[in-house]
């Protein structure tokens, strides 16, 4: 498979990048700072990166075609996009959902409808969710002191419903709550105070989150259980 990967030169998209290439996965890497990527990994034959601003429409298509003219098609399984606030110091105007923005237009311009596997949090309330009385306190901690990361992770559920509704891109929006570094012990997902979802654990690991994203960029959108949904995940 071929899959677009946002973010892929952080923490978590290298954990990520590292086992889809690990899989034998096609990966293009859209990155502003292609050079934070380990050496090794860069130089993998399996890896195609593109620099590139969220904001810049040239580098964005050049993702979804192989030539400046935009003749040539690239086909896209799927766009993974570990990309999120950077708390108190993250910028004002909403840039990483204003991205995702032109990122489904450009692909809906190219005549495709995309599927994207995109980081959000907890913070976004769903339908399906039950009471949690420890969720509400980690959305303090958030809407507090990182008010402009709150407010882009609403911003991205906008975007994101309203792509799922105009039936522009298939979507599956990943609510995470506090990351940890420590090794990967399997991921649960569900809602938040549900049974198995992240309702029952605050906790989520780089590792299980990237298996998670990759695990439904692998499914197949007719067996995905998660597809224009939701789904809040924790590490066990």
């Amino acid at each position: 498979m071929r899959f677009l990967i946002l973010g892929g030169t952080g923490a978590v998209g290298q954990v990520l990048l590292a086992q889809a290439l690990e899989k034998k996965h096609e990966c293009i890497v859209f990155a502003r700072s292609p050079q934070k990527l380990p050496e090794e990994m860069s130089k993998n034959s399996l890896l195609t990166v593109i620099k590139g601003e969220l904001h810049d429409a040239e580098a964005v298509k050049s993702c979804f075609f192989t030539d400046k003219a935009c003749t040539e098609k690239r086909h896209i399984d799927a766009i993974l996009s570990v990309l999120g606030p950077q708390g108190p110091r993250h910028p004002w105007g909403c840039p990483i959902s204003k991205g995702y923005q032109l990122f489904i237009d450009v692909s809906n311009d190219a005549g495709q409808k995309p599927r994207l596997i995109i980081l959000s949090t907890i913070s976004v309330y769903n339908e399906n969710d039950k009471p949690s009385l420890l969720r509400a306190a980690a959305v303090l901690v958030i809407w507090g002191p990182g008010h402009m990361a709150w407010r882009e992770i609403i911003k991205t559920m906008e975007v994101s419903r309203n792509a799922i509704k105009q039936g522009k891109a298939d979507i599956t929006l990943v609510r995470i709550p506090f990351l940890s570094t420590y090794g990967g012990s399997g991921y649960s997902a569900g809602y938040v105070g549900g049974s198995g979802a992240a309702g029952v654990s605050l906790w989520l690991s780089r590792e299980d989150m990237a298996g998670f994203m990759l695990d439904e960029g692998e499914t197949k959108l007719s067996e995905s259980q998660w597809n224009n949904k939701e789904p809040a995940i924790c590490s066990k």
